[in-house]
């Protein structure tokens, strides 16, 4: 159970390595936790957990789950 999370984000970024839904490069948008406030930035590196984006406020890491 305790290994779940980091699981999943492990199962995400194969999805997101094989799939391609976004590339580096590509502007996204995402709703930012725990604010809830939508942010856009630029996909710069995409991990086997976290995709890194950077935005206006600076850089981001986002859970694969997230994304």
């Amino acid at each position: 159970m305790a290994a779940q999370q980091a699981l999943a984000n492990l199962l995400a970024g194969l999805v997101l390595l094989f799939a391609h839904p976004c590339r580096v490069g590509s502007r996204v948008r995402f709703r930012a936790v725990p604010s809830a406030v939508s942010r856009t930035g630029l996909v710069v590196d995409i991990g086997l957990t976290y995709v890194r984006v950077e935005t206006e406020d600076g850089p981001a890491l986002l859970p694969n789950v997230q994304a």
